[in-house]
């Protein structure tokens, strides 16, 4: 039980940004060495965290059980904004602000590098100088950066050294408006980019701003790993506004349509390359909405229409059936009943029920979660997972919200009956998503109930309801 808690997108994600901060915090060398004098020391033995960090002292000649105790054993992630002042076209002041989540205080000590940017004479975006800086608390200063001219952005972690959450100034937003596409650097566009999702997401940037970025800047995007990210985001907001309905109908009806129309577009531009041209179609399946765009892919499925470089394999006729499914098109039912019928396959299986527990219907949706409430259904754990991956798209936070007692009630047998694999999906898929204030309630109550349910589940409980009050918050 406990393997199943500890081992996740923290362990991996996480731990691999803390040990590359680790690196930095002591210096490359120091780091080299620190390990490899562990591993001989320790070779065909076991060790605990004290080992590791001693080794790593001894190697740079830092205390680190201070950097060990904030690191991996509290909580939380941290959030740093440069602040600066420009006198005469040259830098008066400029500090790193770090600040805390409210009931995880730490403030942790890092090193950075600080990006500045300026518009060259050919109008690229280039860094004009990257400062290293050690942070610890709230504040602190940037020497370096002193009397050097005054930058048209700021990044306060180039080259992705820190592990942190950012603020990005208002001089460095207006900037990015036009001159996002300018930048050299795919990696440094990148971090720009998760930065303004992660403001957008956060409540600090508007969402409209947010996709308003997406329209100008994504066409013009020629790096697939950046493409990519860009495009996955722009689906998560659609998503988010989904779930911030009634009062994000008019941004949903400004911006869906604007997205859909860009990724259609990108997709016949003669320019992308093949890899693009694929991550594009699949994008508009994820992102139609619309009447045209349910129709375009309805002509996609049977053939009348076609991209050029894009073969409709096996999988993406399934997503295209899944997606008409989910958005109650006029014929979506005897598509799937066709495809379930004419690729038996095990995954083609899957697929069918994926799609069958999407659609629109509460008696759908009532006949598949008594099927996973079941302890005796046939259903092999793979095929449970596809109907809880389909049962509440994004768009459906009614369907959802009507549901949400009997999953909550259904969480201690569940805990009791059925393995991890089975409570993670559950839980981590069914649980987040309705974003109300009512859903927050009873979320926070089944927590306050929840002391003796499995671990996995009430681990998967706490982050719905943290994600589902965050979610809430957006709303104004």
């Amino acid at each position: 039980d406990d393997f199943f808690t500890v081992f996740d997108g923290i362990s991996y994600g996480k731990g691999a940004s803390v040990l590359q901060q680790l690196a930095h915090y002591v210096g490359a060398g120091n780091f080299r060495s620190g390990v490899s004098a562990y591993l001989k020391k320790h070779a065909y033995g076991n060790t605990r965290l004290p080992d590791f960090i001693a080794a790593l002292s001894a190697a740079s000649g830092r205390d680190l059980v201070p950097w060990s105790d904030q690191w991996l054993a509290r909580a939380g992630v941290n959030k740093i904004a440069a602040r600066y002042r420009c006198e005469s076209g040259k830098v008066s002041a400029f500090t790193i602000h770090q600040s805390a989540p409210e009931g995880l205080p730490t403030l942790r000590s890092q090193v950075l590098q600080v990006g500045l940017y300026a518009i060259s004479d050919q109008g690229a975006m280039d860094v004009r100088a990257v400062l290293p800086v050690e942070i610890s608390g709230a504040e602190t200063r940037l020497e370096g950066a002193i009397g050097l001219a005054c930058p048209d952005m700021v990044y306060p972690n180039h080259g992705d050294w820190g592990y942190a959450q950012l603020t990005l100034d208002p001089k460095t937003l207006k900037a990015l408006k036009t001159n996002l596409s300018e930048i050299a650097d795919p990696l440094s566009r990148s971090m720009f980019w998760y930065a303004l999702e992660d403001m957008a997401i956060g409540g600090e940037l508007a969402l409209e701003e947010y996709l308003g970025l997406v329209l100008a800047n994504a066409p013009l995007e020629q790096n697939e790993r950046a493409l990519q990210q860009v495009l996955r985001g722009a689906a998560r907001v659609l998503r988010l506004l989904d779930r911030l309905t009634p009062e994000a109908d008019a941004t949903l009806a400004a911006f869906a349509p604007r997205i859909e129309r860009m990724v259609q577009e990108m997709m016949a531009a003669p320019a992308a390359s093949a890899d693009a041209r694929k991550l594009v179609f699949d994008t508009y399946v994820a992102v139609a909405r619309t009447g045209s765009a349910q129709s375009r892919l309805e002509k996609f499925l049977v053939g009348d229409e076609s991209v050029t470089g894009i073969e409709i394999d096996q999988d993406r006729r399934w997503a295209i059936i899944a997606r008409l499914n989910a958005l109650g098109h006029e014929g979506a039912e005897d598509l799937l009943a066709r495809e379930a019928a004419a690729d038996v396959s095990y995954a083609g299986q899957q697929m069918a029920i994926l799609a069958d527990a999407g659609r629109a219907d509460p008696a759908i949706k009532s006949k598949w979660l008594a099927t996973l409430l079941d302890d005796g259904n046939s259903l092999p754990l793979s095929k449970q997972r596809s109907a809880i991956a389909g049962l509440f798209p994004s768009h459906q936070t009614a369907l959802h919200a009507a549901f949400l007692d009997e999953i909550l009630a259904a969480l201690p047998e569940l805990g009791r009956t059925r393995d991890p694999y089975l409570l993670s999906s559950y839980a981590g898929t069914l649980l987040y998503g309705v974003c109300t204030m009512d859903s927050v309630a009873k979320l926070a109550s089944a927590l306050q109930d929840g002391k003796g349910l499995h671990p996995t589940l009430f681990k998967f409980l706490r982050e719905a309801h943290q994600r589902d009050e965050a979610c809430v918050g957006l709303r104004s």
